[in-house]
Formats: structure tokens, C-alpha cells, sequence
């Protein structure tokens, strides 16, 4: 299970692109996205190089105005999400 430790990595060569003012989650080996909307496009950015949840939790937190927990488990549900999907990799601790 994901926790503060788990650290998150792009699983290949990914790019957050603007298109037309929305922000994508483009995979360059297959051509598949994923639309980015609020502090999504915000959490990716954070993602350029491995990073900790936690130290993704800080960056959204400074932010949004959002209690720690409530943070942790929509940004675990959404990473875990990108994680199925292929766009990440979650190397849990």
C-alpha cells in the first residue's frame, strides 16, 4: 500500500504537455494520455525526478487548503491510478 515513503518515478519517457490551455500526461513510446485537471497537472509537474509522496504532499499542500490525510488519499487513489495505467512507477518503502 502506498504510504509518505513511497517513491514515484515516470515509468518511461513522459512529458506534461499544454494543449489548447488543458494539460496532458503524454506517453511518447505508445501515444497514449491522460488528461490533467486541478492539483493533477500541479502533482505531475512535481514528478520530473523520483520524488516521495510526502515531498508531493508538501508542494500540493502549500497550494490547496486541505487537511494532510484527506491529501494523502486523493493523491494516493490518483497516483495509483497512473500507476495501473502505466504512466508511473510507485517503488513502495
Amino acid at each position: 500500500m502506498l504510504n509518505e515513503h513511497t517513491r514515484v518515478v515516470f515509468a518511461k519517457k513522459m512529458e506534461v504537455v499544454d494543449v489548447f490551455g488543458d494539460k496532458i500526461l503524454y506517453d511518447f513510446d505508445t501515444g497514449n494520455y491522460h488528461f490533467l485537471m486541478g492539483s493533477a497537472s500541479d502533482t505531475m509537474e512535481y514528478v520530473k525526478d523520483k520524488i516521495s509522496v510526502a515531498e508531493i504532499l508538501d508542494a500540493v499542500m502549500e497550494d490547496f487548503d486541505v487537511p494532510r490525510d484527506i491529501c494523502l488519499r486523493d493523491t494516493s487513489a490518483f497516483l495509483s491510478q497512473l500507476e495501473e495505467k502505466g504512466f508511473l512507477k510507485l517503488e513502495l518503502s
